[in-house]
């Protein structure tokens, strides 16, 4: 059980910077189950707000996806 659990939290941590990429948004760190990430502030994007809005709601369909 706790080895399943490593597993998806390694797959969510995985899709959640593949979604970084996808929105411009730079990843600062991962702590524990949190990933922490922002948007505008090293490289400049037309939209941050919508980026991080967009990729947020794509993780919380990942994490339901993952729980299926």
């Amino acid at each position: 059980m706790p080895e399943q659990v490593v597993t998806d939290l390694q797959r969510l941590v995985e899709s959640y910077e593949t979604l970084t990429s996808r929105y411009n948004i730079e990843k600062i760190k991962t702590i524990g189950g949190s990933f922490m990430a922002t948007a505008g502030l090293l490289t400049p994007s037309d939209n941050p707000v919508m980026n991080c809005v967009l990729a947020g709601l794509e993780m919380v369909s990942t994490v339901r996806q993952t729980r299926a």
